[in-house]
């Protein structure tokens, strides 16, 4: 992403403690707005779980309540995936708590209490299908869990099942890097694209699959849930190609990093080096 300013960059890739209290007295600009959803420091720092950075980025003035371009301070940001902690911090140094009816379904799916996340869609029939792309985010947040029920209200209830989600991925992307083999076969049934890309790997879900199989949190106690998820995907009709490969005809790319039993589905799909 060009024009990436520094400071945000440290705090969502490379952060220490340090180098954010190094660029700060720099004269690094923790105000400063980036990306489509027009992020400064302190929402980037609670996207990223970064609860020691709150209090150095509000010392250095960023304004506890700001909001992005789809209206979510930095207390929603954290409330709606589950932040506690860094929701509970903010709130103690008086952010404003509250939320508008996105955020509320948001929260109550993520705690699965979906008796009360389906009277708020009965008496908002359109909020799902209206969601803007920061609050349509929480289908591909919960793809990457257990969480088929609330997946399926959120389809049922007319959400974009191309919403994206961390780092741009889709819910099939989620799914396929978190090893949710259910999930993953729930979205292939409601015809969740196979070949989207735009996420900032340029990587198909099969892609996501293959990455997540060896570097995921997930990798090693859903081995088998990887190789089910790789079969499942090819054959949906999920290609072996990459967009930056061409002349890869056979999905060498593929091959380079795998777990074994999801390198053994794609040779037995094609993939060769």
């Amino acid at each position: 992403m060009a024009n990436h300013p520094e400071l945000h960059y440290m705090i969502d890739w490379a952060y220490t403690p340090e180098k954010m209290t190094t660029l700060l007295n720099n004269g690094a600009d923790p105000h400063e707005r980036y990306w489509k959803y027009d992020e400064n420091a302190l929402h980037v720092a609670v996207r990223r779980r970064r609860l020691d950075c709150i209090d150095a980025l509000l010392a250095h003035g960023v304004p506890i309540d700001a909001k992005t371009r789809g209206g979510k301070t930095a207390y929603a940001h954290a409330i709606r995936r589950g932040f506690t902690e860094i929701s509970d911090h903010l709130a103690q140094l008086g952010a404003d708590t509250s939320l508008s009816a996105a955020d509320q379904l948001a929260v109550l799916l993520g705690e699965n209490k979906l008796e009360a996340a389906k009277a708020i869609l009965t008496k908002y029939p359109k909020l799902a299908s209206e969601m803007n792309v920061e609050e349509a985010r929480i289908l591909p947040d919960l793809a990457g869990r257990p969480m088929p029920e609330a997946v399926t209200l959120l389809l049922d209830a007319g959400i974009d099942i191309a919403s994206r989600g961390l780092d741009e991925g889709t819910a099939l992307h989620m799914s396929a890097w978190f090893g949710q083999a259910a999930i993953t076969r729930l979205l292939i049934k409601r015809n969740a694209p196979l070949e989207i890309r735009g996420d900032l790997h340029n990587m198909s879900p099969l892609g996501w699959v293959v990455h997540g199989s060896v570097y995921s949190s997930s990798a090693e106690s859903h081995a088998k849930d990887y190789a089910d998820i790789a079969k499942a995907l090819l054959e949906a009709g999920a290609l072996l190609t990459h967009p930056d490969h061409p002349e890869d005809l056979h999905g060498a790319w593929l091959l380079k990093k795998v777990a074994p039993a999801v390198e053994e589905v794609l040779r037995a799909h094609g993939a060769k080096n």
